[in-house]
């Protein structure tokens, strides 16, 4: 009697145990695979590689503007590159 008892609650218990994650972005990329929405994955690895590149090495002018605009990019994600680019020259071109 003991014994199927106890294989009932082996049975009962998750095989897999609940994964735990460095940070938001991992956990969110991890039940965006298990939902099978693989564009989600994609643009949040597309999103990080381009943060990255930015943050690496040197910043110049052109790279200091790349990094605005998609910081406004990540801010106003309902806006086009174009309207990007034109809010970017209406608030920041001091020039």
């Amino acid at each position: 009697m003991k014994d199927i008892e106890e294989l009932r609650a082996y049975r009962a218990t998750p095989i897999v145990p609940e994964l735990k994650f460095e940070n938001e972005e991992s956990a969110k990329i991890v039940k965006a695979l298990q939902a099978g929405k693989h564009s989600e994955v994609y643009a949040i690895l597309e999103q990080q590689f381009k943060i990255d590149s930015l943050t690496t090495g040197d910043i110049t002018p052109e790279k200091a503007a790349d990094v605005v605009k998609l910081g406004m990019h990540i801010k106003y994600k309902d806006l086009t590159p174009a309207e990007i680019n034109y809010k970017f020259n209406k608030q920041l071109a001091l020039l």
